[in-house]
């Protein structure tokens, strides 16, 4: 009978003595994470403007392939949404900006996202023509 309650009393002084150690470890494995450091899932490669239709066109990259979709945003706030379907696809390159006010700077960002996680680009400015 005194083994068991041994064995016990060594393991949960383990686990305790353990699970402090373990807070200041990063996991960098999935960037959707809050506490994620790695290398960066997705970027702006460049940004032009379409004359004929006056959308700001945001040229990206993907770099983790593990996503729902692509969401742009604009100062910080959402302006579009394209999710990796049928139109879209993994492939999609760009996303459109549909309301620029010409000789506006815009700073612009675009985040991988999978379920409620987001993985954003570096910031990206742009000044409309």
């Amino acid at each position: 009978m005194k083994y068991p309650i041994f064995s016990l009393f060594i393991f949960s002084l383990f686990v305790t003595s353990c699970s402090k150690k373990l807070d200041n470890i990063p996991f960098n494995d999935n960037p959707y994470d809050n506490d994620y450091t790695g290398a960066k899932a997705i970027r702006i490669d460049s940004i032009h403007n379409n004359n004929s239709t006056g959308q700001n066109i945001i040229y990206f990259t993907r770099l983790f392939t593990n996503n729902d979709g692509v969401r742009l945003y604009r100062n910080g706030v959402k302006k579009n949404t394209i999710t990796n379907s049928v139109n879209f696809g993994i492939n999609a390159i760009s996303i459109g900006d549909n309301s620029p006010t010409s000789g506006t700077t815009y700073t612009y960002d675009v985040r991988l996202f999978l379920g409620s996680g987001e993985a954003a680009s570096d910031p990206y400015s742009y000044t409309t023509p």
